[in-house]
């Protein structure tokens, strides 16, 4: 190492001006400290030769950092550690005036060290050192201790400037806090809230999305999210979402994910939201009231892939909900007050008409407690038909006429046998037409072969004639080609004709020969059914839109509801059976109303007697939710409707 430290020459001098300019320019743009620093010992370490450089920094009274860059570390990478208590040459430099220059001897290493203090507004708060072993410097001292002073001064300058941006940056953070807080005296009701804190205080904790949750009893259901007007509560994503908030409903604070402890319900929560939405990071923060109780839950995500959890994200997502937790539970009072004074006005006497008054409306009082207090089974009706799970249609695979039928109704069929024959008059003509010409090109083409070898008299005669005859035996035979490809493509067409049973099983089309003999029928067109009657068989029922709901407030995911239901084929007895499947798209059924379609399945060994498109009536159970709402919840929820309306 000693041998590589020699006189300087111009050029390396220059080298020590140039990385001063350089680093000066960094000063005032917004680089991280660490950035910084990594440039300014590397500065001392490769360009000036120090083996050793480092910035020792005071982080409280009692606690220094030093950040230390050496020739040994080939990355380039600092090393950066907590020191409780300086030594005492780091003390001395903190105290000195300037550079100054010292030789050492630390265990087996000996050497020079420059040391200087590195202030910030006239104070000192670190100390620069650069040490380089050996008993010479590969600089001389009147170079290094300036070169070193003026890196310190950068230091300085740039711990002032940094300071001085976070200081103005935590100024506009407040600046725009203070402006948003004032969007929340225009909330005159608990939602109008929510939508701010979803829409405006996105910006401000740096999420993605933010979606805040209204607490009803025990459950969370989301009111407002990130640029969404209209909620669907049949959205997946909207699922997920209430479900990780139901699944932290008891958390006493913050809660970051992904993390590496968590309850079972909370992990399948989570996993959930992660697969139907894509989130990478989220901090759920419950909004608690202040005499007691939860007011609702505030969930922001990032979907950026690879986002951690730092530490400044939460506490802004817990600072948003801090603030809005006393507005919140303000409106929430407000909104309640004229129902509780309602219930505190008037006072007893002892008047008899008064005491009948009374004991009346207690009556009245406890029988409404009791309705919306006693839980009942929530039930749901509908109305469906029993078919085979495994059932193809069978399409028509060209535009033509039914020419045979080859089953009935009800019966069996096994896999690839011949239903249906049709036929195309056009087609057929077609074929006709092309077999007849590919005949007789056939019959020229043989002629001419045989033309091509009877002699000729005179030899110009024979070369010409020759000539002639090839030529058009090589046009006959390009019209032989193509008119049989056109056979093959005309017998391929026609071989399809003949309509084959896609699986094995049962007829279920209804009176199939009247239904198609001789009838016209297009391509893509369903002509029957085949069902498979000896496998599964579940339940296709329709269940009106209105009350989908249901199904999905009794569960996250509404597949394995149980369900009681009745057939046609055996009215006297109760089956039971499972929702399986409840479809995302309403549908319109013959008597204009608005339907969903949601799959049952049963074991079939239940019933003695199964058939394909038998009626039933089956009814969901739908959890337990108070006596008066399970009797009168379509009244119910057809006044809340026309009250929306009329807001």
């Amino acid at each position: 190492m000693n041998a590589s430290h020699s006189d300087p020459s111009p050029l390396s001098i220059s080298a020590l001006e140039r990385g001063i300019d350089e680093l000066a320019e960094r000063v005032p743009s917004d680089v991280e400290p660490t950035q910084f620093l990594r440039e300014l010992l590397g500065l001392l370490v490769h360009t000036a030769r120090a083996d050793e450089a480092s910035v020792w920094l005071r982080t409280s009274e009692d606690a220094w950092t030093r950040l230390t860059l050496s020739v040994s570390q080939r990355d380039g990478s600092l090393t950066s550690e907590r020191v409780p208590h300086l030594p005492n040459w780091i003390t001395e430099a903190l105290t000195g005036n300037g550079m100054t220059v010292a030789r050492f001897q630390e265990d087996s290493r000996s050497g020079q060290r420059i040391t200087g203090p590195v202030r910030q507004a006239g104070q000192a708060t670190g100390v620069l050192a650069a040490q380089f072993d050996g008993n010479t410097l590969p600089v001389p001292a009147a170079t290094l201790v300036p070169f070193c002073g003026a890196l310190s001064e950068l230091t300085g300058d740039f711990l002032v400037q940094h300071e001085l941006r976070r200081l103005r940056q935590e100024r506009s953070e407040r600046q725009q806090w203070e402006r948003w807080e004032t969007t929340l005296t225009s909330a005159s009701r608990s939602t109008q809230i929510a939508g701010i804190i979803a829409h405006d205080g996105r910006a401000l904790c740096q999420a993605d999305r933010i979606t805040v949750l209204q607490c009803s009893g025990q459950r969370l259901q989301a009111v407002a999210v990130s640029g969404v007007e209209t909620l669907d509560p049949r959205s997946s994503t909207l699922q997920a979402l209430e479900g990780l908030a139901q699944a932290t409903f008891t958390a006493e604070g913050p809660l970051s994910f992904p993390a590496p402890e968590l309850t079972n319900a909370t992990t399948i929560a989570w996993d959930q939201l992660v697969s139907v939405a894509g989130t990478q990071a989220a901090v759920v923060v419950p909004l608690r009231h202040p005499r007691g109780g939860i007011l609702g839950t505030i969930i922001a995500e990032r979907f950026t892939p690879g986002t951690t959890i730092p530490e400044a994200w939460q506490q802004q997502v817990a600072r948003l909900a801090t603030t809005v937790t006393p507005w919140w539970a303000a409106l929430a009072e407000a909104e309640r007050s004229t129902w509780n004074r309602w219930f505190s006005r008037g006072s007893p006497t002892r008047s008899p008409r008064i005491r009948r008054w009374t004991v009346w409306s207690s009556v009245a009082l406890a029988a409404l407690i009791a309705l919306a207090i006693i839980p009942a089974p929530l039930v749901i009706h509908a109305e469906g038909e029993m078919v085979p799970v495994e059932r193809r249609d069978v399409f028509a695979t060209a535009n033509g006429i039914v020419e045979t039928v080859s089953v009935r109704h009800a019966d069996h069929v096994t896999l690839q046998q011949p239903l249906v024959r049709l036929r195309d008059p056009a087609i057929e003509l077609e074929a006709a037409r092309v077999t007849g010409e590919l005949a007789t090109v056939r019959a020229r083409l043989s002629t001419v072969q045989a033309a091509r070898i009877t002699p000729v008299s005179s030899a110009a005669e024979t070369t010409l004639r020759l000539q002639q005859l090839a030529g058009e035996e090589e046009d006959l035979k390009h019209q032989r080609d193509s008119l049989t490809r056109q056979n093959e493509l005309l017998d391929a067409e026609r071989a399809a004709w003949n309509l084959t049973s896609p699986i094995a099983g049962q007829v279920l089309t209804w009176d199939v020969e009247t239904l198609l003999a001789g009838r016209p029928v297009e391509r893509g067109q369903v002509l029957l059914t085949i069902g498979n009657t000896a496998g599964d068989w579940e339940i296709t029922a329709r269940v009106r839109e209105r009350h989908v709901g249901h199904l999905f407030a009794a569960r996250v995911d509404p597949n394995g509801l149980p369900v009681e239901f009745v057939s046609s084929t055996e009215p006297g007895r109760t089956l039971i059976g499972r929702v399986e499947n409840v479809a995302r798209v309403a549908e319109i059924n013959d008597r204009g109303e608005s339907t969903v379609r949601v799959t049952i399945a049963f074991d079939r060994r239940q019933l003695s007697q199964l058939r394909p498109g038998a009626t039933v009536w089956p009814r969901i159970q739908c959890g337990h939710r108070p006596l008066g709402y399970v009797w009168f919840h379509d009244l119910i929820d057809a006044v809340r409707r026309q009250w929306w309306l009329w807001r």
